[in-house]
């Protein structure tokens, strides 16, 4: 489950460098994964009052457990 959750959150993370910049605090959609599996993806400014880089916490759930949690950051 564990490579399982990491390939989702790599593809999470390609997939919302794709989509158009969003403010943060934001929320941005999952993509599609297999059964029994959940992603999310949510946006916060990395410098306070500075809405121009924002970090990306991806948190993939296998089971209703959270597995895995993957951070990056993004620019306007």
């Amino acid at each position: 489950s564990q490579s399982v959750a990491e390939n989702i959150a790599r593809n999470q993370i390609e997939y919302l460098f794709t989509l158009p910049y969003l403010d943060p605090p934001s929320i941005y959609p999952p993509i599609a994964m297999p059964a029994g599996y959940g992603a999310s993806a949510e946006s916060q400014e990395w410098i306070l009052g500075d809405s121009n880089i924002e970090k990306v916490v991806v948190r993939v759930t296998h089971g209703g457990q959270e597995v895995l949690v993957l951070e990056t950051l993004r620019t306007r």
